[in-house]
């Protein structure tokens, strides 16, 4: 991100509907950061995770370099609603998300929203913006 504050007009929304979410689930929503790819940008995990917190989320740091079902076993021990990756392999992306949705399905947990922050290592991440753009539209799935 290009730091870890993003429009204050949108971090404002984005705290709005963190609360909304709370009073109806009595409980703040739960975001996983985590990476497909071995020793890939502990900054980066940091600085989502700080921005997580500090719009209201809890936050869990995910294992790197992890398979489709241990990620989504983590997920699912935790009672995560968000899942965000911070790396997926470029040349297995597709694959990886398509059984990442297969395990999600498979373990009962296909409500789970899966948020790939860069498809690789080389290339620039989503934005604050961009990431509080897919938060709010995660965040107003699981109000409906």
């Amino acid at each position: 991100m290009e730091s870890v504050t993003s429009d204050p007009n949108d971090k404002l929304r984005l705290k709005q509907l963190v609360e909304e979410f709370a009073a109806l689930e009595g409980r703040q929503p739960r975001a996983m950061v985590s990476s497909s790819l071995p020793l890939a940008g502990d900054e980066r995990n940091e600085e989502t995770a700080v921005f997580l917190s500090d719009l209201g989320f809890n936050v869990d740091v995910g294992p790197y370099f992890h398979s489709e079902r241990e990620l989504v076993s983590n997920a699912t021990e935790n009672d995560v609603d968000v899942l965000i990756l911070s790396k997926v392999n470029q040349l297995n992306q597709t694959d990886f998300m398509a059984k990442l949705k297969d395990v999600l399905r498979e373990k009962g947990r296909s409500d789970l929203i899966v948020i790939p922050m860069s498809s690789d290592p080389t290339t620039t991440p989503l934005s604050a913006s961009d990431l509080s753009r897919k938060l709010e539209t995660a965040l107003s799935h699981l109000l409906r």
